[in-house]
């Protein structure tokens, strides 16, 4: 008890006095810097550390702790940073990012898009709008031009050798395909042949030839897909009543196919895109001039069942032009919009990421071959098709 009373008596009697500086050589501090395990240094620079009583610079510095002056990473071996990266150096470190046109952290960058070929002194897309679609080895392409523009070819991916095809023939006098404002959208590939619904039926197979089409069925700017083994044409613009359709129809092959009707499409539809991943029967099918003015729905289809119904997916993040076009990689689907890639993660049932199509180009088309995703577009002036390598 007393004990305790001498010792509060002595705090307060310290307390009340003037504050003494202490002597460094006892311990204390005087314009000095300590380090973590007790020594002090004097002088650093403000980008130095004191390590065992000595001014140390910091990382991404040299010189002799007192002054320090930053390193140029980038200066050396490229900072570490990919070859088809930038490198930008900052005060201490560096920063690493991949060049336009590949992806990944800057140290490691995978080229997005490898151009494949160019084919000079055509047009592709003027705005109208093209199809194309795949067959083997050859990507099959036409614009929606004016007659006098109008032209059929085939490109060869693994050796770039075209060829010019023959038009389609003019079944139908009273309005001719591929042009501005026609009926011509469902161009797609199955088994050996091109099928082409729109004014008219054909297919291509070195030849055109007129497939079944009974005019019930005609109809302009419906979503076409090849999928079960079959052609279904997804609502599109029904050609008696001139006005969108939720009707969903489905063509078995050949010349003498015969027609008939799948679940009808959850609204009405005109110019969507649509897309089967490969090794599934499922359609998928992304924007279109809907009946509540949205270009931005999203519904799939399993094929196996007669009586399945179309399921309504999440909406795509941004407006579909018309003529839009659909596919995938990495087992992601995508949809692009002309610009760029917007991609579906099914497992998440998700839109997550986009991805820019080739700088410069206008009007881009997506189309897949043999598993391989290829933008088709018209760039400086001539139309250039690129294989897409990766997208994160």
């Amino acid at each position: 008890m007393h004990l305790l009373v001498v010792v509060s008596m002595i705090l307060v009697a310290a307390g009340c006095g003037e504050l003494e500086q202490q002597d460094p050589a006892d311990g204390g501090i005087d314009g000095a810097q300590a380090d973590g395990s007790g020594g002090t240094c004097t002088g650093c620079a403000s980008t130095a550390s004191c390590v065992d009583d000595a001014c140390v610079c910091d990382p991404g510095y040299s010189g002799d702790g007192e002054t320090c002056e930053n390193i140029d990473e980038c200066a050396t071996d490229h900072g570490g940073c990919d070859a088809n990266a930038r490198c930008d150096d900052l005060p201490g470190s560096r920063a690493c990012s991949c060049n336009v046109g590949y992806l990944g952290d800057g140290l490691t960058c995978r080229l997005a898009w490898q151009h494949v070929t160019t084919l000079p002194g055509i047009v592709l897309d003027e705005g109208s709008g093209a199809v194309v679609t795949a067959l083997a080895s050859r990507i099959y392409f036409a614009p929606e031009h004016d007659p006098a523009g109008t032209y059929f070819m085939s490109v060869d991916v693994n050796t770039g050798a075209t060829a010019e095809l023959p038009l389609p023939p003019l079944i139908n006098v009273s309005q001719r395909e591929l042009v501005p404002g026609g009926y011509t959208q469902i161009f797609v590939g199955l088994g050996s042949s091109i099928y082409m619904f729109g004014n008219a039926g054909a297919l291509f197979d070195g030849s055109w030839r007129e497939a079944n089409y009974p005019s019930i069925n005609r109809r302009g700017e419906a979503a076409g897909v090849a999928a079960s083994g079959r052609i279904y044409m997804i609502g599109g613009r029904d050609d008696a009543t001139n006005a969108s359709t939720t009707s969903v129809q489905y063509y078995a092959g050949g010349t003498t196919g015969s027609w008939a009707a799948a679940s009808p499409f959850p609204w009405t539809s005109s110019y969507a895109g649509a897309y089967s991943p490969t090794g599934t029967n499922l359609i998928y099918v992304f924007g279109g001039s809907s009946g509540d003015n949205s270009d931005r729905h999203a519904a799939s289809l399993d094929t196996t069942s007669s009586s399945a119904t179309w399921t309504i997916l999440p909406d795509v993040p941004v407006d579909l032009p018309r003529f839009s076009t659909a596919g995938e990689h990495g087992g992601k689907l995508f949809a692009c919009d002309g610009q760029r890639l917007h991609f579906f993660d099914r497992g998440a049932n998700a839109w997550a990421g986009t991805l820019n199509l080739p700088p410069g180009g206008t009007h881009w088309h997506m189309v897949m071959l043999e598993g391989d995703a290829f933008a088709i577009g018209d760039l400086a002036g001539s139309v250039q098709i690129f294989q897409l390598l990766a997208i994160e």
